[in-house]
């Protein structure tokens, strides 16, 4: 007999696990295990005390069985010894007979606890009128008790190891490793960088796979520390339905019904009024050549300061602290899947891909097609390779690996991560009221966000194409303040329609002073007429909505395409 079902007898119940040879103490409230025996065989110990009988299945015989089951029986809880305390189960006399039949009558009067012997052995615990267990199930339940037992191994592990933190400029945060996604071949890669107290403030990137584990292989993402702070008190985490789509958590996501959006679209007056003559086109939007075309080996030389370049629509380049990011790169004539369809812009990019300088990384906010265009991405991944790091929402690394690139990590709301040799840089995907959608059954498929990029000098927060809601707060406080914001302020009109998704030039104002931004870029205007509001109607709105907060407008300000503007520490400078 197993040595769990001894102790188990020896410690509830005060007896050897073989009454047979080992009589009970008279008057004592004893156990009785009828295994491999009949129940005549052990019928002398039934003379001896009272005792709590255990009926073995396959002993009693189906028609013995069939009769017991006829009886009240009373229930025990799964996994619990309590039945054996007391005088809950069926006690028999010393003058009963040993025959099974001459039992029955008490039996019929009594509660009666069905227990297969054998199942005590290996789960010290009590199940009640099943049947024995199948060898797969005694597989399932020892594969679940083995991985029990390791996760326990390892809390105890990590509990008792030194406390570890992780320094981010001059703030601590609580922080859990996460995975790092590895684009080819789609394997995914734990690592741990974390800084213990007292060693050096700056976590390691890359790092050595830990030892005693075999590195996989794979040419796709440089390793790198990945962190979250999803457990941290008063964080939205990212949510899913039933159906594992993405959804918004918050109430102030109320997306319109596809009547709706149709019966608004044509009957709604459209203000646009984009001209068409390309004169007036580039006195009231000019576009710029960028400074780099011609000196690219300025561009990344800032210091302690930050440069901000605008190529339209929610296309940035951000020159911080040594390292050179590109957000959602559109440079396509048409936010379509189709050459020859969709929108198409009326302010063309101020430059082409090849004419950028170095990028380190590029931030995808999203998958609608003016802000993941595939002919960019190609480009972009044929001009840099896998020294380009890319940054996405969660879902997003298959799409982009069966677009080439090899470099992706891809986050959670709240996760992290960094570009190898500039681990000083933290990039965080934080949320975002929004959805996704590229073809008719891709739905929030994947994920949406905004970004945070967070330097030893500076600090530069994305938001990508949102709603308003309250996220921007938890951003903010957690976060803020942020030297430079870049903020969508177009495509706002019908409200009723894009009211969720989009925010108005109001709202844009509101998310500035959220996020706590010393200045704001107004972008997601001026490019494409995704909307009704006059083209240059967002900017004007902003000014006054500064204004109407007391704030300085020029602290939220507009650039024409192509055009950069540098930041100290303390003023902004053309």
């Amino acid at each position: 007999m197993p040595d769990s079902f001894s102790r188990f007898c020896r410690t509830h119940c005060d007896v050897s696990p073989n009454p047979v040879t080992e009589p009970l103490p008279a008057g004592s409230a004893g156990l009785l295990c009828a295994v491999g025996r009949s129940v005549s065989a052990v019928a002398p110990q039934l003379r001896s005390a009272p005792c709590l009988l255990l009926l073995s299945r396959s002993e009693l015989g189906a028609p013995k069985l069939a009769e017991l089951r006829a009886q009240p029986v009373a229930a025990v809880r799964r996994k619990t010894p309590s039945c054996l305390e007391g005088p809950a189960a069926v006690r028999l006399g010393p003058a009963q007979s040993a025959s099974c039949s001459a039992r029955l009558p008490e039996l019929r009067q009594s509660p009666l606890h069905k227990h297969t012997a054998t199942e005590l052995g290996h789960r010290k615990a009590l199940w009640t009128g099943l049947k024995q267990p199948s060898p797969l199930q005694r597989r399932l339940w020892s594969s679940l008790s083995c991985g029990v037992k390791l996760l326990l191994r390892q809390v105890t592990a990590l509990s008792s190891a030194r406390p570890r933190t992780l320094l981010l400029s001059a703030r601590r945060h609580r922080s859990e490793p996460g995975r790092e996604a590895m684009a080819e071949g789609g394997s995914v890669e734990e690592e741990k960088t974390l800084m213990a107290e007292g060693e050096s403030q700056t976590p390691s990137c890359p790092r050595e796979n830990p030892p005693m584990q075999e590195p996989r292989k794979s040419s796709s993402s440089r390793k790198s520390f990945r962190l979250n702070y999803r457990h941290e008190e008063e964080v939205t985490p990212s949510r899913r339905d039933s159906s594992g789509r993405f959804v918004n958590p918050w109430p102030t996501w109320q997306f319109p019904s596809y009547t709706t959006v149709l019966r608004l679209f044509l009957m709604e007056k459209n203000h646009s009024n984009v001209p068409s003559s390309k004169e007036v086109l580039d006195k009231e939007l000019p576009v710029l050549e960028p400074y780099f075309i011609h000196n690219p080996e300025q561009c990344g030389q800032v210091g302690s300061s930050l440069r901000v370049t605008w190529l339209g629509h929610a296309t940035v380049l951000l020159e911080m602290d040594g390292l050179v990011v590109l957000t959602d790169p559109m440079f396509s004539q048409r936010a379509s899947p189709m050459p020859f369809l969709g929108p198409k812009r009326y302010r063309g990019p101020a430059c082409t891909v090849a004419q950028l300088p170095r990028v380190d990384a590029v931030l995808i906010s999203h998958t609608h097609y003016d802000h993941l265009d595939a002919s960019s991405v190609a480009a972009l991944n044929s001009r840099f390779g896998a020294e380009l790091r890319w940054f996405v929402p969660l879902g997003l690394l298959d799409w982009m690996r069966k677009n080439g690139c090899e470099n992706v990590i891809e986050l959670d709301w709240w996760e992290e991560n960094c570009v190898p040799g500039h681990d000083d840089i933290t990039f965080v995907c934080t949320p975002a009221q929004h959805w996704c959608k590229r073809t008719p059954t891709d739905d929030n498929r994947a994920l949406w966000g905004s970004w945070t990029v967070l330097g030893p000098n500076n600090r530069f927060f994305f938001a990508g194409d949102t709603g308003y809601c309250s996220v921007f707060e938890e951003i903010g406080k957690r976060f803020g303040p942020f030297d430079l914001a870049a903020i969508p302020i177009g495509a706002y009109l019908p409200r009723g329609i894009m009211k969720s998704q989009h925010v108005d030039p109001e709202e844009a104002v509101q998310i500035h002073i959220d996020v706590q931004a010393k200045n704001s870029l107004a972008i997601h205007w001026g490019t494409f007429a995704l909307a009704y509001e006059y083209y240059l109607e967002p900017p004007v709105r902003v000014r006054d909505a500064m204004v109407a907060h007391g704030l300085n407008p020029d602290h939220f300000f507009t650039l024409s395409h192509g055009e950069s503007r540098l930041l100290t520490q303390d003023e902004a400078v053309h």
